[in-house]
C-alpha cells in the first residue's frame, strides 16, 4: 500500500476543517436564499451572527495550521504524493526541530509553546518560502487579487477574535472594500452578504455568500500549495 504524504494528509485535514465549519452553516440555512426563512426563522439573529463568525474562524485557524505545517514539511524535504517538492535554497531540516528553528531564526524556539510570528499574515508566508526555496508552490499569495482577499479575511479573523478598537478599524476597511458600504456593519453581516467583487465571476452571479466564497477560495489555495491528488 502506498504510504499518503504528510502534506496530503496536512492538506486533506485542512478540507475537512473546512468542510465541518462551513457544515453546521450550511444545515442552519445560511447559505439558502435570503427569501428562504423556513430555517433561519427558528434562530435568533444572534446567534445566526455567531454560527457564521465561528464558522470562519475555524476555517482562518485551521488555515494557519495548513500554512505552518505545509512549510514545516517541505523544509523536511517532504515530497507529495504526485511527488513535487520545492527546491531548497539549503540544506533540508533533517527533523520538526530544526525545522521551526530555521522558520522562527531562533534555537531556542519551543513547538509546543511558542508561535511562529513571522507567518502572522499570508504575505510573509511567500516571503518565507522566497527566503527559502528558489521556487514553490505559495506563489499564488503574490497574485494580486488573491493576496487582497486573503489579507481582508485575516482582518476579518482578527476582528472576531479580538474585537479591538484597531481590529474594528481594519474590519471597516475591508468592508468597505468588499461591500461598498460607507457606515459600520457586523462581521456577520459581510460573511452573509452576497460576493459583489474581487471573487470569480460565477459567485458573483449566483450570489454567494462571502463566507462561502471565501471557503471555496482556500481549499483552492491548499491545492495549490499542495499540488497533485
Amino acid at each position: 500500500m502506498t504510504r499518503t504524504s504528510k502534506l496530503n494528509r496536512a492538506r486533506d485535514d485542512f478540507i475537512y476543517e473546512v468542510g465541518s465549519a462551513t457544515g453546521l452553516a450550511e444545515e442552519v440555512g445560511l447559505f439558502r436564499d435570503p427569501q428562504d426563512q423556513s430555517v433561519r426563522k427558528e434562530l435568533s439573529h444572534g446567534r445566526i451572527g455567531q454560527i457564521s463568525e465561528l464558522s470562519f474562524l475555524k476555517i482562518m485557524l485551521s488555515l494557519e495550521v495548513l500554512l505552518e505545517r505545509s512549510l514545516v514539511l517541505y523544509l523536511m524535504d517532504e515530497k507529495t504524493n504526485s511527488g513535487y517538492k520545492p527546491d531548497l535554497r539549503i540544506g533540508k531540516a533533517h527533523n520538526e526541530t530544526v525545522a521551526y528553528q530555521l522558520l522562527s531564526g531562533r534555537l531556542d524556539f519551543n513547538i509546543e509553546n511558542d508561535y511562529l510570528d513571522n507567518l502572522k499574515y499570508p504575505n510573509r508566508v511567500a516571503q518565507v518560502a522566497n527566503f527559502f526555496f528558489t521556487n514553490h508552490s505559495y506563489s499564488r499569495l503574490n497574485d494580486k487579487t488573491t493576496s487582497k482577499l486573503v489579507n481582508h479575511a485575516w482582518g476579518i479573523r482578527n476582528h472576531i477574535a479580538h474585537n479591538s478598537k484597531s481590529s474594528k478599524k481594519k474590519f471597516d476597511t475591508v468592508a468597505k472594500d468588499l461591500i461598498k458600504i460607507n457606515s459600520s456593519c457586523k462581521v456577520s453581516e459581510l460573511l452573509l452578504s452576497p460576493v459583489k467583487q474581487h471573487f470569480k465571476r460565477t459567485q458573483i452571479q449566483k450570489q454567494w455568500t462571502h463566507l462561502e466564497s471565501y471557503s471555496l477560495l482556500f481549499i483552492d489555495l491548499a491545492h495549490k500549495i499542495i499540488p497533485g491528488k
